[in-house]
């Protein structure tokens, strides 16, 4: 019996969760009383967001061992998602009655209260967690929104701080800080955070959309553009264009020019519609690496592209993406 359920713990670990489901139902097959199989199913089903099978098989378990903080801690998470915030609240607490030092229960009784905008006690909650485990980079975060909520912008500024001392790869405290900076009005410091917060998460949209916003909220600029730059001898019309042909010019030392692959176009609707264009007249460019921002126009761009999609093969890390 302990072989299947490890197998069955070890398949929902590697995010197997069908089978792992499979597995633990066979197992309640043989031993319909089983709690293990009971809570994992409870916690399976959570995932699958199938939650009345999920309450189903919690209650079954808590009138198997209802001394389990855990338990308790898994049926708050899956009420939250039945709206049911105010009845997660009697299962949290459950759970600290159980265990008087849970940081998990604390943790998530700072995330209903916030939900339910009660500011006060989701700052409790998670000073609480944060006592018991002062190093949770996710709790200060957190902490640190409720702050930024109440307009208590330094307290904010002080765990989005902490959190990066913690972990200094953390986009969203990173993100979160450029919130902070941004309605502390300082505007420079929030561009940095912002491109960190993307640097080191490439799909992070709300970044990329507040970059831009702050970039035209501060009118040195009326767009943001993904560019590229083009450090090449370029000639129009048999001239040249930012080179002098004596003295030559080592490449590396050229003008680049810029093109816009249009990756990313940030713009004010309103502008977009009056000059039936996405570039401004005052853009800021946001450069990519070449390699990431291929435009492909022609058999031989598209061939290309395919060779360097793997970045794996070209050992690229997401901190690359991005020239600065």
């Amino acid at each position: 019996m302990k072989k299947l359920i490890n197998a069955a713990v070890e398949l929902f670990q590697k995010g197997h969760l069908e089978k792992s489901k499979e597995a633990s139902l066979k197992l309640l097959e043989i031993d319909q009383d089983n709690f293990d199989a009971l809570y994992l199913l409870g916690i399976i089903s959570f995932h699958l967001k199938e939650y009345q099978q999920s309450f189903k098989f919690l209650d079954k378990a808590i009138t198997i061992n209802s001394n389990i903080p855990d338990l308790y801690n898994i049926y708050s998470l899956v009420l939250c998602q039945v709206n049911n915030f105010k009845e997660a609240l009697k299962y949290l607490d459950k759970a600290i009655d159980i265990k008087p030092n849970y940081f998990d229960a604390f943790y998530n009784k700072g995330n209903v209260y916030f939900h339910l905008n009660e500011y006060d006690k989701s700052i409790e909650n998670y000073k609480k967690s944060l006592s018991i485990n002062p190093k949770n980079k996710d709790a200060l975060n957190n902490l640190g929104n409720v702050y930024n909520e109440t307009k208590s912008y330094i307290n904010a500024l002080d765990c989005y701080e902490k959190a990066l001392v913690i972990d200094k790869n953390n986009s969203l405290a990173f993100y979160n800080k450029g919130k902070v900076l941004k309605a502390l009005n300082r505007l420079d410091e929030a561009i940095i955070n912002y491109n960190k917060a993307i640097e080191l998460n490439n799909n992070f949209s709300e970044a990329y959309k507040n970059l831009g916003n702050l970039f035209l909220d501060k009118k040195k600029f009326n767009c943001l553009l993904s560019a590229i730059k083009h450090k090449q001898n370029f000639f129009f019309q048999n001239k040249t264009v930012n080179f002098k042909r004596y003295p030559w010019p080592r490449s590396q030392d050229l003008e680049p020019l810029v093109t816009l692959p249009f990756a990313i176009s940030i713009i004010k609707r309103t502008d977009l519609v009056k000059w039936g264009s996405l570039v401004g007249s005052k853009p800021y460019f946001f450069f990519l690496n070449p390699i990431i921002a291929m435009d492909i126009d022609d058999k031989e761009s598209f061939k290309l592209a395919e060779l360097i999609f793997d970045r794996k093969k070209l050992g690229l890390k997401k901190k690359d993406y991005f020239i600065k």
